[in-house]
């Protein structure tokens, strides 16, 4: 549970960066509060924007790895 934790834990961080370099006006507050249910999405949209994303890649394994762990996030709540 922990490794969820810290994964969730930079991914959160990964993205309030990149909305902060997109949206410079974004509050800290807005920055903040990005929902888990947008988090899959904005994550998608970071690595497909950075050329990361091709079928068979170690990055998508790694993608898999992730939605298996987010969708047992959310099993578990």
């Amino acid at each position: 549970n922990t490794p969820m934790k810290e994964q969730m834990e930079v991914s959160k961080q990964l993205i309030r960066k990149v909305l902060k370099n997109s949206i410079p006006d974004a509050t800290e507050e807005e920055l903040a509060n990005v929902s888990a249910e947008h988090m899959q999405e904005l994550m998608g949209a970071i690595m497909s924007l950075h050329k990361m994303d091709k079928e068979g890649s170690r990055t998508e394994k790694i993608k898999d790895v992730i939605k298996a762990r987010q969708a047992q996030a959310k099993s578990n709540q």
